[in-house]
């Protein structure tokens, strides 16, 4: 079995449905809701591993007997970044309850770009907090906040290696998956087992683009009167208006002046996170033999 943990904003979307989805080698066995109610959401006290891990094992056999790798994948496997990815560990550790000889997928973003990807998510999802607030959040014992900690990948890396063996944890750069998918996506088969090549006829569509900084500038604002899962109490509730509003910002984005705002939201992060991820990037360069700074890691 290939576990795909994400990071977010790292082409997991593409890789679920161009991907796992089309390729004949591979095969998805959970989609995204059967990840969160099996997996992710189940308190720690309800959480039952032998139960998950018979249907994994239910649903696989059939797969494997045909020569199929089953998979399962989930960006929210790794810890949600608007959360401080403070499950991160505890996922681990279930997956390893419930798939203990899997093999490993984890593709991880420069931290910078990653950070300005994950607000603009924040935000068309329904938050309203500017750049500041989001990244800079009050400390609270009721509530998980963003903590930009989760970024830190070596450490969850090293984690999944204690549960899994390094030989069974694969760390790739979204930069090379950005730069060429096909041979991306061939490491991935080679890393599962599969003689099989991935031919650029396979590809047929584009990774999703967040929406420019000045897109996101208006939308937050108007997520205030609007009914999200980040904003589910608005005091006036437009949410048929928020939903046009994000439909033309779609179609419009491009036209619109977004490099004065692209470029606050830039120096925003460059200013406050600059040198905070090196040592642990240098850890992870150790820990996998990639060559960070190539893909523009600090």
């Amino acid at each position: 079995m290939l576990i795909h943990i994400g990071y977010h904003k790292t082409g997991s979307t593409w890789l679920q449905n161009e991907f796992f989805a089309k390729c004949s080698s591979l095969l998805s066995i959970f989609d995204q809701d059967q990840v969160f109610h099996n997996i992710v959401s189940p308190n720690c006290l309800d959480f039952d591993p032998e139960r998950v891990g018979s249907l994994l094992n239910e649903l696989s056999q059939p797969l494997v007997s045909e020569g199929t790798v089953p998979v399962l994948s989930s960006e929210r496997l790794c810890g949600s970044p608007f959360a401080g990815g403070r499950d991160s560990f505890v996922l681990a550790k279930r997956l390893h309850s419930i798939a203990p000889q899997a093999k490993i997928l984890i593709v991880i973003r420069e931290q910078k770009r990653a950070l300005i990807s994950t607000y603009k998510q924040f935000v068309q999802g329904g938050g309203v907090g500017s750049c500041k607030q989001f990244f800079s959040p009050p400390r609270s014992d009721r509530f998980n906040w963003f903590d930009p900690l989760h970024f830190r990948y070596d450490r969850l890396v090293g984690r999944y290696h204690e549960l899994f063996g390094e030989e069974n944890v694969l760390v790739l750069p979204y930069e090379e998956f950005a730069k060429d998918n096909t041979a991306f996506c061939q490491r991935i088969l080679t890393y599962s087992g599969m003689n099989r090549d991935w031919t650029s006829e396979n590809r047929t569509s584009s990774v999703h683009r967040s929406l420019s900084a000045f897109s996101i500038s208006l939308l937050r604002h108007f997520n205030r009167f609007s009914l999200t899962s980040s904003y589910p109490w608005p005091s006036i509730n437009l949410s048929p208006l928020r939903r046009f509003e994000l439909a033309v910002l779609r179609r419009t984005d491009k036209f619109l002046p977004a490099s004065y705002f692209e470029k606050n939201l830039t120096e925003y992060v460059s200013e406050n996170f600059n040198g905070f991820f090196t040592d642990s990037n240098i850890n992870l360069a150790k820990m996998t033999g990639l060559n960070m700074k190539s893909y523009g890691y600090e």
